[in-house]
């Protein structure tokens, strides 16, 4: 419990970023497993494509766990940017997928429900991206430290 209290209490994505990943593994499981990925998404693009879809969706989220699982190793952040970046663009495909389904002046709930997941995502892979340019920067100052004794 008290673990559980810490991560509520944490001033950090991580919780609610492992709760809605698994959710999207999950519904990518389901769809495999009922062989049937959304309506909207195999409407608008084709059975092929909804079923790399559905990969991504399972695939993307599962990387960027196993990168915050590994979070000390060095590889861990390209991890976490390569599946926040697939969730991103595979939650903006939905919803385009969705808005076409549908009346052009009318989006549903599901619509902008993703629509703002998809920002998120987008805004986590932002912040990837920025870790990344300063551990390496950090990298860098240790290595040119290093060079001059």
């Amino acid at each position: 419990m008290r673990r559980i209290r810490r991560w509520v209490d944490a001033e950090t994505v991580r919780l609610p970023q492992a709760i809605v990943y698994c959710a999207y593994i999950v519904a990518g499981v389901q769809s495999l497993a009922l062989g049937a990925p959304p309506n909207a998404v195999a409407q608008a693009m084709g059975h092929e494509v909804a079923l790399m879809w559905t990969a991504l969706i399972i695939a993307c989220p599962t990387l960027t766990l196993v990168g915050l699982w590994q979070r000390r190793r060095a590889f861990s952040l390209w991890l976490q940017l390569a599946g926040d970046s697939g969730v991103t663009f595979a939650s903006a495909a939905y919803v385009v997928a969705v808005l076409q389904a549908t009346w052009s002046e009318r989006a549903t709930f599901a619509a902008w429900s993703v629509a703002a997941l998809a920002i998120c995502g987008a805004l986590i892979t932002w912040r990837d991206t920025r870790r990344i340019r300063q551990v390496s920067k950090r990298i860098q100052a240790f290595e040119e430290g290093c060079a001059r004794e």
